[in-house]
Parts: C-alpha cells; sequence; structure tokens
C-alpha cells in the first residue's frame, strides 16, 4: 500500500507527536487538515537521506512489504520475548516509511494504521 500524499512543509505540520503507543501525524493540505494514526507503535525512528540510497525515495507513505528492518528485530528476539513484546500477534506488525520532506524520512513499525479528513 503506498499513499500518496503532497509534499509537506514545516509550517503545514499541525502535530507530528507520539501518544500512549501511538504515533499521531496532523497535517494541512491547501484548506483540509489530514490524519495518520499509527497505533501500537514499536519502533518509531528517523534516518537523514545521507544514509539511504537517495534516488530511491520520493514524498509519501509506503508499506514495506519483506521488510528487512522488521525481520531484523525478530531474528534477535527470543519466541517468549516475541510474545511479549507484541502480544502474541508479531505476524501483524507492519513497516511504514514517511518522507514528508527532502531531509530524511520516518520508519514507523506498528500493528495498525489509521487515515482520515478531519476538516475539509
Amino acid at each position: 500500500m503506498n499513499i500518496e500524499i503532497p509534499p509537506i512543509y514545516e509550517e503545514d505540520i499541525i502535530e507530528f507527536a507520539q501518544r500512549k503507543g501511538d504515533v499521531v501525524f496532523k497535517y494541512y493540505d491547501h484548506d483540509n487538515i489530514f490524519e495518520i494514526v499509527f497505533n501500537s507503535v514499536y519502533v518509531f525512528d528517523f534516518v537523514e537521506f545521507d544514509y539511504i540510497n537517495e534516488t530511491g525515495w520520493k514524498f509519501g507513505l509506503e508499506l514495506q512489504s519483506n521488510s528487512v528492518y522488521i525481520e531484523k528485530i525478530i531474528r534477535n528476539m527470543s519466541k517468549e520475548k516475541l510474545q511479549r513484546a507484541f502480544g502474541g500477534e508479531y505476524k501483524k506488525i507492519q513497516h511504514y516509511k514517511l518522507v514528508i520532506d527532502d531531509i530524511g524520512m520516518y520508519n514507523i513499525i506498528c500493528k495498525d494504521i489509521a487515515l482520515k479528513a478531519v476538516s475539509s
């Protein structure tokens, strides 16, 4: 799943915060307000483009199928730790890349995502 979002500038961001295990990203696009909520977040980090393949990015939200990032996390955990860390549902976790500017991207590992228009 790839979600097309426009180039977003710092002044368009209303909220980008971690709250009670979720990450909320709320922004303006023209006269509309949109919200992306990542639920049950396990990893939330930022990577500058200096460290990734600069030709392989574009603005938007992209689901990473067969994520090496998730495989790396799971590989280093015992079965017991996997059960505790992900509530026995480690196969449901997803890896999203969110690119909102030309400086870097966010990696978000979570169980679920909700997208909605807050106002128009």
